[in-house]
């Protein structure tokens, strides 16, 4: 698919929204900016003036579903490789694990994976959202 993906979570007077465009393909990574994953897996960012925080919060969002996206996304032993074009967002509303989860939950979309819900709540003493990624691994690995 290569719609973006918005991903929006509300929970006071102000929220995270992200919009993400990525697209998945099978082969060697294209770029020598690729980002191995796990062996097999590879991260393609080529957003123009993407942060390094940014980079980072969509890798570890890659990380905590790699297994499951390398399973669906290759039924062989080709390499599987997401490219992301497009981040977008207002720092009005964002936090980091707002991207981690779009990477996440565009995957679960991209590839037909059953990805448990990530429970968010709003801490207003922080007044900063926070995310629960435990169940993505249930056994504490």
């Amino acid at each position: 698919m290569t719609d973006i993906y918005k991903y929006r979570v509300l929970k006071s007077s102000w929220g995270v929204a992200v919009d993400l465009l990525a697209t998945s393909s099978l082969g060697e990574p294209g770029s020598a900016d690729a980002v191995p994953i796990i062996p097999g897996l590879w991260i393609d960012i080529t957003v123009k003036d993407c942060s390094p925080s940014d980079r980072a919060s969509l890798i570890r969002g890659l990380r905590m579903i790699a297994d499951r996206v390398k399973c669906e996304g290759s039924r062989s032993d080709c390499d599987v490789v997401i490219t992301v074009k497009k981040i977008d967002y207002t720092l009005t509303d964002f936090q980091d694990e707002g991207l981690t989860c779009a990477i996440i939950k565009w995957s679960e979309r991209e590839f037909g994976l059953t990805i448990p819900d990530i429970p968010v709540n709003f801490n207003r003493a922080r007044n900063r959202y926070e995310f629960d990624f435990s169940p993505l691994n249930p056994a504490g690995g």
